[in-house]
């Protein structure tokens, strides 16, 4: 019925405790078989999972390193059953998942599943679309069809860049591409994995920027989708598009008006702008790492780091427009 692909990269504690969510589902075992490809990490996975038991029947796949779209592509050549479930190696599954999956898929009528993916230790859900029964396609928590993956041609591996080591976008495309066919689909909250917070220091939010490279290659293969769909967010109860560009927008304008502001001896103009940008500051460090207590207690030194987040991210951004030659994203 099921093969779940995970694909890996050093991570192999939260791997451990992914293999022993799953190893207590209530699930009938000979249904269901898990592939581990382990995408070149420094360690041995194979071996070191070998020392593990487990009653469900696991098989590891070592690769070169090539990111996860070639990862989970790899996995699903090596599946045999008739639906793929791609999970990430650092959520947990709740018991009765694939109790679950099975009763809305035994009849065969939807070809993509989505489940809800949640924060740890938090009720917040993990979406790209902050809309209700929008899907996200996140890779940690999707089960498709395994003939049509194989249709579509599984994941773009374009969406990975070897010498940075960044990836992204990889799973709209793949959305969008199921969009475009019209194929069944059905998002669902009794499917529940949790997700560890994804922001938990200032660099991994720098880094997260970076992604944004690969923002023009969604743009040029899925233009009308993109501008449809990419990063709604509902801020202060209205919807928005793509937030975090219009900050960044903003935030560049305000050091235009900075600069200018001080070669014209505008000093009580330069403030003003000063003072807006680290409201913008402020804005993204909530964005990005959440209210709590552990965030606020940083709160004010990391005031000036994120000042320079819509810089990085602007510079990946135009680096990504010149190396797929696409433009359109940028407004």
């Amino acid at each position: 019925m099921f093969s779940i692909v995970i694909p890996t990269y050093n991570r192999i504690d939260s791997l451990k405790k992914c293999l022993d969510s799953i190893d207590k589902q209530t699930f009938d075992r000979s249904k269901f078989e898990v592939i581990v490809v382990d995408d070149g990490s420094e360690k041995d996975v194979a071996k070191m999972l070998s020392l593990c038991k487990y009653s469900f029947k696991l098989f590891t796949i070592r690769i070169d390193h090539a990111g996860p779209a070639q990862a989970r592509n790899i996995g699903a050549k090596h599946a045999i059953n008739n639906y793929i479930i791609f999970f990430e190696d650092d959520i947990v599954v709740d018991n009765s998942y694939l109790e679950v999956a099975y009763n809305i898929l035994c009849e065969g009528k939807y070809d993509v599943v989505e489940g809800k993916t949640m924060l740890s230790g938090r009720k917040r859900e993990i979406r790209h679309f902050d809309e209700e029964n929008v899907f996200s396609f996140i890779p940690c928590n999707l089960i498709i069809r395994r003939e049509l993956f194989v249709k579509l041609g599984g994941y773009d591996t374009n969406f990975f860049d070897f010498e940075s080591g960044l990836y992204f976008r990889e799973d709209a495309d793949l959305g969008f591409r199921l969009l475009e066919i019209g194929a069944l689909m059905l998002k669902t909250d009794k499917l529940i994995v949790e997700h560890p917070e994804q922001f938990t220091d200032i660099s991994l939010c720098f880094r997260h920027s970076r992604r944004y490279f690969f923002d023009p290659l969604l743009y040029k293969k899925h233009p009308k989708l993109y501008r449809k769909y990419i990063e709604k967010k509902r801020i202060l109860g209205i919807i928005l598009c793509r937030p975090i560009h219009k900050i960044s927008w903003m935030a560049l304008l305000d050091y235009f008006f900075i600069c200018f502001s001080l070669l014209q001896n505008l000093y009580y103009l330069a403030d003003i702008s000063f003072f807006t940008l680290l409201i913008i500051s402020s804005i993204l460090q909530i964005k990005y790492m959440g209210i709590s207590l552990k965030s606020i207690m940083g709160f004010i030194p990391r005031l000036i780091p994120f000042c320079f987040l819509p810089i990085v991210y602007f510079f990946s951004l135009v680096k990504g427009c010149v190396k797929f030659k696409s433009y359109g994203c940028l407004f």
